[in-house]
């Protein structure tokens, strides 16, 4: 049995706490305090079973995570050299996790065991399916908090120590589904179709998208003709001791347990190489939309926006002091969402305020990014006004470029904003920032988009 509740779950019942007191009273020409960016609890939860499992009823013990407060956020794989692939030959060892004190963090967990490792990665135990217990904890300062030990910490763990993916909510059968590159790494989602095998260091999912699933990290393929075995690391499986060999038929993965195998995360190979699961058209966040000599034939950069759409909650977004951000559920207003099921709404009372979302990747002299949004009066009248504004920050002196917008229609007449900006040198990061006129209606935003 598998317990993979993810850290999103809690957050979006905290989410729904906001919404229903945000939406207790009229919105306009009220002034809402909301929380900001809500970030999972750090808590020790008894699981027996997932039927059952209740945050409320937990009895939460803290646990700080300052030893790795000055922990470097990862960069995208983009920065590494990428080498000719070998289905055979293991990816580069990773690093001992920096927010462990003792193998499986057992000065913090003292429970906690190690089971198996390869290449650098332990997997721990025990995890609920063998008496354990859930620990959130967060890999760097503010990153999305997984749990110790289960199935999606492994996987997530080795993600982000081996390409710099920053966590993201999933449970093991979303794993790859739920990927994005603007989570880092520049990974191709493969899709178990019998097109090719997994190599060693892929992420496989496994079980029904409407399931908790499981996930696993490939160790090795062992493969000829379409026939043979891939061995995996896992967490959380029956009380085994974090290893298994699963059968593969005319290149298609066999269950896992009895549960499919839906595809997996693995690398880039480089161009020309003809490796399985090769893949020339992976290419670095530069902006192509406006490039009329693009070759169609390449895939488009990736958008950079984590949840621009506002469906996973306030994932990723801040607000400036004196503002606040709710996220709309549809039906929950007369206007509409543009994009998914929800939309953002933000209100400030002071100049300068509103909310914004920071991305880090590294940014050459050079390359081009371009942001686009859909933004509204969030109520059956009009007023709302405001900016839209592409920051480029760090290394080098900032840059900017603003749009403005209003007064703009309600009643779901949401309008298209847009801006460009071109690097003049490096920086380490952007930022999507929406500017909310002060004491005007409230502004509706969704779709928002950096590429």
């Amino acid at each position: 049995m598998r317990h993979e509740r993810g850290t999103w779950k809690l957050e979006r019942l905290t989410t729904g706490v906001m919404l229903l007191g945000a939406f207790a009273v009229p919105l306009g020409g009220v002034s809402i305090h909301t929380p900001g960016s809500v970030h999972p609890a750090r808590a020790v939860v008894a699981v027996e079973d997932s039927a059952a499992r209740s945050y409320s009823s937990a009895k939460p013990v803290i646990r700080s995570s300052t030893k790795h407060a000055d922990a470097k956020v990862p960069t995208t794989l983009s920065e590494r050299p990428v080498a000719a692939a070998n289905v055979d030959a293991d990816p580069p060892p990773v690093r001992f996790p920096p927010w462990w004190s003792g193998i499986c963090d057992v000065n913090n967990i003292p429970w906690s065991f190690p089971l198996s490792s390869w290449d650098g990665l332990t997997a721990c135990g025990p995890g609920p399916s063998r008496g354990g217990y859930d620990v959130a904890v967060e890999f760097f300062p503010g990153a999305w908090g997984e749990y110790d030990w289960e199935c999606v910490e492994l996987s997530m763990r080795w993600l982000y120590l081996e390409y710099g993916v920053r966590p993201y909510p999933a449970n093991g059968s979303q794993v790859v589904a739920d990927y994005s590159r603007a989570d880092g790494g520049d990974l191709q989602k493969v899709p178990n179709d019998g097109m090719s095998v997994p190599r060693p260091g892929a992420v496989l999912s496994m079980g029904s998208m409407w399931g908790e699933g499981h996930t696993a990290v490939v160790t090795a393929t062992n493969v000829t003709d379409g026939e043979g075995t891939i061995n995996i690391l896992e967490q959380n499986m029956n009380g085994g001791n974090g290893t298994n060999t699963l059968r593969v038929t005319d290149d298609v993965v066999e269950p896992d347990y009895g549960m499919p195998v839906t595809g997996w995360l693995q690398a880039p190979v480089a161009v020309g190489t003809g490796e399985p699961g090769s893949d020339s058209r992976v290419e670095s966040g530069v902006d192509r939309d406006d490039d009329p000599g693009a070759d169609p034939d390449v895939d488009p950069a990736p958008d950079l926006v984590r949840d621009g759409s506002f469906d996973y909650g306030s994932r990723g977004w801040h607000r400036v002091r004196r503002s606040w951000l709710v996220i709309v559920p549809s039906g929950r207003l007369e206007t509409r969402p543009y994009d998914g099921n929800h939309f953002g709404v933000t209100n400030t009372s002071i100049p300068g305020g509103g909310i914004y979302q920071d991305v880090s990747l590294p940014i050459r002299a050079g390359e081009r990014f371009c942001a686009g949004a859909v933004v509204v009066t969030a109520s059956a009248h009009s007023g709302a006004r405001g900016k839209m504004a592409l920051w480029l920050l760090g290394k080098s002196e900032n840059q900017s470029s603003l749009v403005g917008f209003g007064p703009l229609p309600g009643a779901s007449q949401w309008t298209p904003v847009s801006t460009c900006l071109t690097a003049n040198g490096p920086h380490s990061g952007l930022r999507i920032q929406f500017y909310d006129a002060e004491k005007t209606p409230t502004l509706g935003i969704d779709a928002v988009d950096v590429r």
